[in-house]
C-alpha cells in the first residue's frame, strides 16, 4: 500500500507545516550553536540547513510516522494533527538557542488494549534510538569529512536525546503510555536509551 495516498490533504498540511517549523527551529539553533571558525558562515548556513533537514527526517517525520502506521495495523484510526502553541513555541524558543515545543502528535482511536497502546507508543522512541545509532555509526567512519561526520553526528545525538526525552513517563509522552503497559520494557528502554545517550556524550557537538 502506498503510505502517501493515506493523507488528506488537512493531514498532509499539518505534518508539511510542523516539519517545516521544526526545520527552521533546528537550523536556527545549529548555526547559532555550533562552533566558530570550523566553517565560513556561508558553509555554516549550508551544514546548519542539511543537518536540519536530516534531523527532522529522522527524528520527527520517521517517528511519528511509526506511531501512526503501527496504530493503523492494529486496526485503529490515526492521524496527525499540528499544533500552533507548540510550533510557536519552537520557533521562539529556537532563537535564544534552545529547542521547546513540540509541533504536533499522532492521534489515535479504535485501539484500547493496553499492551497496543504501549507497542503503538514504544515504535517512536525505538525509530529514534536505531536512527540515533546508524547516524552515528556513520558519522565516525566519516570522520575524514568534517562536514559529513559533523552533521551526522549533530543529527544523531538529537535522535538519542528525542529517544530518551519521549520515553520519561509523565504527561502524555511516550514513556507514560509504555510504562502502564510493561514496567519491564519500559526500564530496559529507558535504560538503554540513557547508556546510549551517555556513551556518545564524548562527542557532543550541542
Amino acid at each position: 500500500m502506498n503510505i502517501i495516498n493515506q493523507f488528506d490533504r488537512e493531514e498532509a498540511r499539518d505534518i508539511g507545516i510542523s516539519v517545516l517549523a521544526l526545520f527552521v527551529g533546528v537550523s536556527v539553533i545549529i548555526f547559532m550553536r555550533y562552533p566558530r571558525g570550523i566553517f565560513s558562515t556561508a558553509n555554516l548556513a549550508f551544514f546548519s540547513v542539511a543537518t536540519a533537514a536530516v534531523t527532522v527526517f529522522t527524528g520527527f517525520l520517521i517517528h511519528e510516522l511509526a506511531h501512526r502506521q503501527v496504530a493503523r495495523y492494529y486496526g485503529g484510526t490515526a492521524r496527525f494533527r499540528k499544533w500552533d502553541i507548540g510550533i510557536f513555541m519552537v520557533l521562539l524558543t529556537s532563537l535564544v538557542g534552545l529547542l521547546f515545543g513540540a509541533t504536533g502528535a499522532v492521534y489515535f482511536s479504535g485501539v484500547y488494549d493496553r499492551k497496543q497502546v504501549g507497542i503503538i507508543s514504544i515504535f517512536g522512541p525505538l525509530t529514534n534510538m536505531f536512527s540515533g545509532i546508524l547516524l552515528i555509526v556513520g558519522a565516525l567512519l566519516a570522520s575524514g569529512s568534517y562536514f559529513i561526520s559533523g552533521m551526522l553526528m549533530f543529527a544523531g545525538q538529537l535522535n538519542l536525546w528525542f529517544c530518551l526525552f519521549n520515553l520519561i513517563p509523565v504527561w502524555q509522552l511516550d514513556g507514560a503510555k509504555v510504562f502502564a503497559w510493561s514496567r519491564e520494557v519500559f526500564v530496559v528502554i529507558f535504560a538503554v536509551a540513557i547508556l546510549l545517550f551517555v556513551l556518545t556524550s564524548g562527542y557532543l557537538v550541542f
